[in-house]
């Protein structure tokens, strides 16, 4: 069928009228289990989320879905029998007959769960790891190794395809929405929560399926994209939990301090949590010098810290989420504070050589060093929603952060400059910043239509204000005749805008949609800047330079229209959208005289997914406007020998992306595995690139309103050119041997890309290429011993169409882990590794570096109690190197450890689970109401 005969027949559907004087009624209930609670006490509680299907002769069935009391409703049911189906994950399916009255009919629905049976280590070698039912995917906790102090996460990094990315969990390289336990969302929206909260050792099942998305719940329709999700079948019930966890620990740097010292080590925290469905409270503290930003890590977590700087953190944390009604579409408030300082310190040397010709330097040496930075600041978000037939959908969210900080940085940097004389440049930076925003949103929807259109409106606005201060020194080595001193100053900045939007359902399954979209948004920026001059006979008294002082305001404005089309039928479902926005930005500054320079930008966009299964494909287009850094028609001389200008003429850059994904399903009785490849192709058509001009002698510039550049200083400006893309392709493939007692991951991509650069007075075009491969293995050949490896290869090959700069980089990553465990409580583990890289042509830096940490400790009071003692980089080897090419320059760069240490730790977890609604104040069945 197609788009067309879909859209006629939906057409035909809402136009039909019903037939005069047919009867109706409504069909009403609760679904809800049964089971024995503590004493033998008989407790009857509801299901939510259960899938009910009501069939009729001759009339299409009606679905629903029980609701947070277990409530379900079908209306326009016509009297006589009828066939009712009841489904939910975890629970034998119901189907029985009955029949429907004028009026109400009530109906009591009992589940029963499907019974898990364990019968100790010689069941687990017998039971698959992954198994299908219908659409949903089961992983067995019993088919994997698990140790004291694991929770419910090590159960799926056991599994095939399962991946953990900057903290969201994916399957099958689709992200997981939410993890139900027992069907209730006990431990929160997050989904990473309950996995990181319940132990292990409680779990049986987890499985994974594909539910309607709350947006769709909310309107009554289907509207193709659903949310996959998770839910954990534990061996007793939870309603509630309360869980607390502390750390001291104490100990001895290992490296001598700038007092000629040993420096103490520290870290210390104290966290409490309470879950349960409608209520989550939270409240966190951390004290570290060890760069941690808390303290509910693993329980035999390494307690290592940066290798790259000296960090000191002090955290605190209070969070509060309250829900009334239905768990997902009900009333809701959540609050957030945050409040953190932080003091860091790093080091470093850097050698950046340039190739030799008449219009670059030779080479720079730069080393930053004592660079400290502490701060304190203040985090406040609330989130609330209203969800009625009078207001509809309404949420609002208000964020206010403030800050007061401290930072010093000094660098200092020798230039020589080919056939010229040396010119060095002495940087320090010290800020005394205060800051503060305030961020507001409301966002308003019609969900509750039954006409099939649902406007809404979303309205935002965003203040704020910063102060920082900053010294800054340019010197010629040869006379010290000329040096700048730069003071920043206010900044204040304020933003609004509103978008308004309407959908309208054209028909229901399977489902199109078309959605309109209008916004408009304003936003201001402006600073003050200083900028005074530096007498060598009388340093201690700066004086105002004229011609560098000014203010400047920038103003922008926006305005986005868009449209859209959704469609799903059965498994495939897409969205294609058509965006433009205007653009003008406005640059007002006082420098010395009024300047103003405005620019509106035409953005236009093309946005097409499809999904079906297993298989998934994008493609973008979106054009970006200049900064205005970049088309700021004046030379910025604020460092007078690193002079920047824009220019006026620069168009918008417009980038083509193309994705694809495909995943499997498990399969193989011996070997449980998945393969995940995704592939991706961008080309950005007029590019903005720098391009770099030195000068050997003092020169007059006709541009730009003309300036005087002197002897040694260039000057950056911008151009746009055509040649930037880029692709890439990355296949993964995980598995599981359960007879072996081990999983794997091996994963092998590479990548081509190029984009323009200019070599000296050529625009170049640059070129790079990548392989890799990685291995990771896992075996746990029982409950107390794990060996974690891994290995990494790859090599990256750089070079340019003018045959100059050619550079290869081979890089080997190898890594090991290893945790023992006894049966007294006494524990051991060492992780090691190590990175090589070697750079042809060769250079003179050492590419090496090893990393060894240690631990040893005994657990008391059933493992809730442990004391170890720890040791971080042991072999004192973490001194980093890392390399880098350009189109005219390598860059070659050296990062000391700060990372040596050793702890005496201390560590104790509290885990309490409430398995009754005793305190959770959960109503009696027999008034079971609403809920629908």
């Amino acid at each position: 069928m197609n788009i067309t005969s879909l859209i006629l027949a939906g057409a035909l559907l809402f136009s039909t009228p019903a037939l005069a004087g047919e009867p109706e009624g409504r069909v009403t209930g609760f679904v809800y289990e049964e089971f024995l609670g503590n004493k033998d006490v008989r407790i009857q509680l509801p299901v939510q989320g259960a899938h009910l299907v009501l069939y009729q002769a001759d009339r299409d069935s009606l679905s629903s879905v029980s609701g947070d009391r277990g409530g379900y409703l079908f209306s326009k049911v016509r009297p006589g029998p009828i066939r009712l189906c009841v489904r939910k994950d975890g629970y034998f399916t119901e189907d029985f007959s009955a029949d429907a009255e004028e009026g109400e009919t009530v109906i009591y629905v009992i589940l029963k769960r499907i019974p898990v049976e364990l019968k100790g280590a010689a069941v687990k070698a017998t039971v698959p790891p992954v198994t299908h039912r219908g659409d949903t995917t089961v992983y067995h906790a019993a088919a994997v190794q698990v140790m004291d102090g694991d929770n419910a996460l090590e159960i799926l990094r056991q599994m095939p395809g399962i991946s953990l990315r900057n903290g969201t969990l994916y399957a099958d390289g689709v992200p997981i929405k939410r993890t139900y336990v027992n069907g209730r969302l006990i431990y929160g929206s997050n989904a990473l929560t309950p996995l990181n909260a319940i132990p292990a050792e409680e779990v049986t099942q987890i499985r994974m399926y594909e539910e309607r998305s709350v947006e769709d719940r909310m309107r009554g329709t289907y509207n193709g994209r659903k949310d996959r999700v998770l839910d954990i079948a534990t061996k007793t019930p939870i309603f509630s939990a309360f869980q607390a966890h502390a750390l001291a620990s104490g100990g001895l740097d290992g490296q001598v301090g700038e007092d000629g010292k040993n420096q103490l080590r520290y870290q210390g925290g104290i966290s409490a949590h309470f879950y349960s469905e409608k209520l989550l409270l939270s409240l966190k503290t951390n004290l570290n010098n060890i760069g941690r930003s808390d303290n509910a890590s693993n329980f035999y977590a390494y307690p290592g810290g940066s290798l790259s700087d000296y960090h000191e953190k002090a955290v605190a944390n209070a969070y509060m989420e309250k829900y009334w009604g239905d768990r997902l579409m009900g009333n809701s408030l959540i609050f957030n504070y945050i409040t953190e300082k932080d003091y860091t310190r790093s080091a470093n040397r850097a050698l950046t050589e340039y190739l030799k010709t008449d219009q670059t330097p030779a080479r720079m040496i730069s080393e930053s060093a004592n660079a400290g930075r502490s701060g304190l600041r203040h985090n406040v978000l609330v989130n609330g929603a209203v969800n009625n037939a009078r207001i509809k959908s309404l949420s609002t969210q208000h964020r206010f952060s403030f800050s007061s900080a401290e930072a010093g940085r000094e660098t200092r940097q020798e230039i020589e400059t080919a056939g010229l004389q040396d010119r060095s440049r002495h940087e320090i930076l010290h800020e005394d910043g205060r800051d503060w925003s305030y961020a507001g949103r409301i966002d308003w929807k019609n969900d509750l239509s039954s006409s099939g259109w649902y406007p809404s409106l979303d309205a935002y606005w965003e203040t704020g204000n910063s102060r920082n201060e900053s010294v800054r020194a340019d010197t010629l080595k040869s006379t010290f005749l000329k040096r700048h001193l730069t003071v920043d100053g206010l900044g204040q900045n304020w933003k609004a805008g509103a978008d308004a939007a309407i959908r309208k359902r054209l028909i229901d399954k399977p489902t199109i949609t078309l959605t309109g979209s209008l916004s408009a948004g304003f936003n201001r920026f402006s600073k003050t800047r200083n900028d005074y001059a530096l007498d060598l006979l009388d340093p201690l008294h700066p004086t105002v330079d004229p011609t560098n002082t000014f203010n400047y305001t920038w103003d922008g404005m926006r305005t986005y229209v868009g449209t859209g089309f959704t469609f799903s039928s059965g498994d495939l479902s897409g969205t294609l959208s058509f965006q433009s926005s205007w653009e003008r930005i406005l640059d007002r500054e006082s420098y010395p005289e009024t300047v103003s320079e405005g620019k509106v930008y035409f953005l236009p966009g093309i946005l097409f997914s499809l999904r079906k299964k297993l298989f998934t494909l994008g493609y973008t287009w979106r054009s970006e406007a200049p900064a205005i850094e970049q088309f700021r028609p004046r030379i910025d001389d604020r460092s007078p020998y690193f002079l920047k200008a824009g220019n006026p003429d620069l168009k918008p850059a417009e980038q083509h992306t193309l994705q694809v994904g495909w995943s499997s399903t498990p399969f193989g009785k011996k070997l449980v595995s998945s393969i995940l490849i995704d592939a991706s192709a961008s080309a950005v058509r007029r590019a903005i690139v720098s391009q770099t001009t030195y000068f050997q002698v003092d020169t007059h510039i006709d541009g730009w309103g003309g300036y005087d550049a002197v002897q040694g200083s260039s000057l950056t400006t911008f151009v746009n050119a055509n040649g930037t893309w880029t692709a890439s392709a990355n296949a993964t493939w995980q598995g599981r041997i359960p007879p072996w007692k081990t999983s794997f991951e091996w994963r092998f991509g590479g990548s081509r890309s190029a984009h323009p650069a200019y070599l000296s007075e050529c625009l170049a075009i640059l070129h790079e290429g990548t392989v890799s491969s990685s291995l990771d293995i896992q075996v746990k050949p029982s409950r107390t011993f794990r060996v974690k490896a891994g290995y990494t290869i790859a090599f990256t090959k750089d070079w340019n169409n003018l045959g100059d700069n050619v550079m290869n980089c081979l890089c080997h990553q190898p890594w090991l882990d290893i945790l023992k465990q006894w049966t007294k409580g006494y524990f051991v583990s060492f992780a090691y590794r190590t990175e090589a890289r070697r750079v042809t042509p060769e250079t003179t830096a050492g590419t090496t570096f090893h990393f060894l940490d240690a631990v040893v400790g005994k657990t008391f009071l059933k493992g809730r109690l442990a004391v170890s003692v720890s040791g971080n980089d042991l072999l004192n080897s973490g001194t980093r190197f890392h390399i880098t090419g350009g189109s005219d320059f390598r860059y070659r760069q050296w990062t000391p450890s700060y990372g040596r240490y050793f702890l005496l730790n201390l560590r104790f977890r509290l885990n309490k689970i409430q398995s009754t609604t005793r305190f959770i104040g959960l109503p009696p069945l027999d008034i079971f109401t609403g809920g629908m």
